[in-house]
């Protein structure tokens, strides 16, 4: 079953001729306002009012500014400048002082201890025991460098499928074509 989707959806509809309803709504507010200042100020008052409602009108009813109407730019900057700001977070700094007291210094400190050639000589038959970097190194060497996993330590991850799936289907004009099957499971 196939749905109609609207087209043109921001086009506002016309009720008076070329004019929109809030364009007719603008040049109304100004002429209702100019005929009121008719018959309270003086001519040349009234000519200033009346050119000034008129290019006020004319400016917020067919004007736009990068796409958007003037209305719409003119509504936002008010409520920008009327609500307060809120800030959700400001950090405040305060200085802190911590006094480090001195450590006592230790009388019997314990003597240097030199390993014997004996000590030394074990160490070395003991290898990586002693000094475990060698194999850390080793170890991550191989992490970073191999394509096969390590035994023990990595399990093998299988490698996806790469055949794609084809479609076969007839146009309407009696044609076969293929096209790539997706399923999104």
């Amino acid at each position: 079953m196939q749905f109609q989707v609207p087209q043109f959806i921001e086009v506002e509809d016309k009720i008076a001729g070329p004019l929109t309803l809030k364009q007719v709504l603008y040049l109304v507010f100004a002429g209702g306002v100019s005929l009121l200042s008719y018959f309270v100020f003086n001519f040349f008052f009234w000519i200033l009012i009346t050119a000034l409602l008129v290019a006020i009108a004319l400016v917020f009813g067919f004007a736009k500014y990068n796409g958007q109407p003037i209305s719409k730019i003119f509504l936002a900057s008010v409520g920008f400048l009327w609500k307060p700001r809120f800030y959700l977070w400001k950090r405040e700094s305060e200085e802190v002082t911590i006094k480090i007291p001195k450590l006592p210094q230790l009388k019997n400190a314990p003597a240097k201890i030199i390993p014997t050639e004996k000590v030394l000589a074990q160490r070395e038959s003991l290898g990586s025991l002693f000094n475990p970097a060698p194999a850390i190194k080793k170890l991550w060497d191989d992490l970073m460098t191999t394509k096969n996993p390590l035994p023990k330590r990595e399990k093998v991850v299988p490698k996806p499928r790469t055949a794609e799936r084809v479609s076969f289907f007839r146009k309407t004009s009696g044609e076969k074509e293929a096209a790539r099957r997706v399923d999104f499971r």
